[in-house]
């Protein structure tokens, strides 16, 4: 999609769109010399909408891609054994294991979260 239908897709100000690329949060494509998203840029450009209007500024997600980052790295050695096998069998093997770890990893970050934040919320 273009910078514009992103714009209008998401809600979010070319001014964000623009803070959110200088933070490394989207990936901006080209395609016969123009702008273009994919769907991974649209979900965090809705997502970063709904932070601002929580009140998080632009340059605190860069954490989460930090993070993000981070746990790719590694996620992909726990898998790469499996992608140098080369067969059909092991690339599908290394899928399931791969969205089996970003599974287990979600759960476990939001409970770590919760229980360190409980105290603070009286929970």
């Amino acid at each position: 999609m273009s910078r514009d239908e992103l714009c209008a897709a998401t809600g979010v100000t070319e001014e964000l769109l623009a803070d959110l690329e200088s933070y490394g949060l989207i990936d901006v494509g080209h395609l016969a010399g123009a702008a273009t998203y994919d769907a991974e840029s649209q979900m965090v450009a809705r997502t970063a909408a709904r932070c601002i209007e929580l009140g998080i500024e632009p340059r605190h997600l860069r954490m989460y891609k930090v993070a993000a980052e981070r746990e790719a790295g590694f996620v992909e050695q726990l898998v790469m054994p499996l992608l140098k096998q080369r067969n059909p069998a092991s690339r599908e093997q290394a899928i399931e294991r791969t969205d089996e770890l970003l599974a287990m990893g979600a759960d476990l970050h939001a409970t770590l979260l919760r229980r360190r934040l409980g105290p603070v919320l009286g929970t």
